[in-house]
């Protein structure tokens, strides 16, 4: 919802187990400390319809080998596609059908004013992940203290909400093995 500015209109996942065995590998580690056998999930799959007509398909996993906790996001459109890992922070893979593709690295110079808040350091240093809570909170104190009815530059209740309803459906989609449409008019009822 966040990159596509789109609510999600129906959805299909899968949850699976990969390693029913999961006991760390230090020996020193006491059995009851080991899940194993456990029917813990550690795959999960969804389908994604959005309401402006994109289709998303998600693939998440505990087990991918050398990639403990990588986030990558590729987004596929009709002329071009872009792609960015979380294990390369400050890069932008950009592809063309009709043209050569491009590496875009992070520069403060060359972004849009209203990005250029997310970013601190010079386009020669990686933003790390503690950059992410700290800049979140000084738009949080930011908000606050600049006391207005302008809307939040940062996650709310109502986007916490609005994660529980995907969230709900999922569980749902997962336990019935079917698609499921998503509601969204309660939410904006209370919204």
């Amino acid at each position: 919802m966040f990159i596509l500015g789109a609510r999600p209109t129906a959805l299909c996942a899968s949850f699976g187990t990969a390693h029913a065995d999961r006991r760390p590998p230090e020996p020193e580690v006491p059995e009851s400390a080991a899940t194993k056998g456990s029917a813990m999930d550690d795959l999960a799959g969804l389908l994604v319809r959005f309401s402006d007509g994109t289709q998303a398909v998600l693939s998440l996993s505990h087990v991918a080998a050398g990639h403990p906790y990588r986030v990558q996001v590729e987004i596929d459109a009709e002329h071009s596609g872009v792609s960015w890992d979380s294990e390369r922070p400050n890069e932008l893979w950009i592809g063309h059908r009709d043209e050569p593709n491009k590496l875009l690295v992070a520069d403060a110079r060359h972004m849009r004013p209203d990005a250029r808040r997310f970013v601190e350091k010079a386009g020669a240093y990686r933003e790390g992940f503690d950059e992410t809570f700290r800049l979140l909170f000084r738009d949080v104190y930011a908000h606050i203290a600049a006391d207005n009815d302008a809307p939040a530059p940062y996650p709310t209740f109502s986007d916490g909400h609005r994660q529980l309803v995907v969230h709900e459906a999922i569980q749902a989609s997962v336990a019935e093995r079917r698609w499921v449409d998503l509601d969204w008019s309660e939410f904006d009822s209370l919204v």
